[in-house]
């Protein structure tokens, strides 16, 4: 059964799946207005309903969410992949699916030809397409660690952040591991988004990075995010780009002005 129709009032429930997904929860919101909430309800007006290991989840920590093309909910957890129509899930793992190596799934993204890539936890990537799950292999450095974020860049190249080792472009088979030496602030990557307007952002335990022509630019928006963990990176409909930070609170670029949300406007 598909369920195309499911997800917003899925919204309702993501909180009970881990707090892995607060910062990225809310940051759906602020991209997509017209799922987000009415303030004045009370919480006790709204429908809450949640799945856990009993419902047949295989892992309580979700790491990653994402709804396919034909509707289905797709949950990354330490045990496998979980696909949800609606009612009940069906459970992928290196017993049904041996290019999940290790079970455990951190990332997810949706292809633009359809198919479903999953970057792991111990190492490595897969693909889903067609019903058939396979290793994403490529020529090149792919280093060992949990694979944590995932882009698709408009040439069609598959970005994947490794854990603390850097960042890694695989194209036309190929791949190829950029670091602090290439101009990325950190090697330790905590977010990715493309831009409307085709601009790869990085998000860095020690700021940002774009990349641009084919080259790194630290420091893009030359103010205090361009030292601050940051946490997360999307862009809402009016191509202003917001960024949740550890500690810092969250701000968005509007043009050249960047804006400061903290505890004081109510964080």
């Amino acid at each position: 059964m598909s369920i195309a129709g499911f997800l917003p009032r899925w919204a309702h429930a993501l909180h009970h799946c881990t707090r892995a997904l607060l910062i990225p929860s809310l940051l759906m919101v602020v991209a997509a207005p017209a799922l987000a909430l009415n303030p004045k309800k009370p919480l006790s007006d709204l429908m809450h309903q949640s799945w856990s290991v009993d419902e047949g989840l295989p892992h309580s920590t979700v790491r990653a969410i994402v709804q396919s093309p034909d509707g289905y909910l797709w949950f990354a957890t330490h045990e496998g992949a979980a696909r949800f129509d609606g009612s009940s899930f069906t459970v992928f793992d290196q017993t049904n699916a041996p290019a999940l190596v290790g079970n455990g799934v951190a990332s997810m993204l949706n292809m633009r030809d359809g198919s479903l890539v999953m970057g792991l936890r111990i190492a490595g990537l897969a693909r889903y397409s067609r019903g058939k799950f396979e290793p994403l292999n490529a020529k090149g450095n792919i280093p060992s660690g949990t694979v944590y974020h995932l882009a698709e860049d408009n040439s069609g190249a598959l970005w994947a952040a490794v854990a603390t080792s850097g960042l890694v472009r695989i194209a036309n088979g190929e791949a190829k591991l950029f670091t602090v030496d290439d101009g990325l602030p950190s090697n330790s990557i905590s977010a990715l988004r493309v831009l409307a307007n085709g601009e790869l952002w990085i998000g860095t335990a020690n700021g940002l990075a774009v990349l641009r022509d084919g080259k790194f630019v630290r420091n893009p928006t030359g103010t205090w995010l361009d030292g601050a963990s940051i946490a997360g990176l999307v862009e809402d409909r009016q191509k202003n780009l917001w960024f949740a930070t550890n500690g810092q609170g969250i701000a968005v670029r509007e043009g050249n002005t960047v804006r400061r949300f903290g505890k004081r406007e109510g964080l």
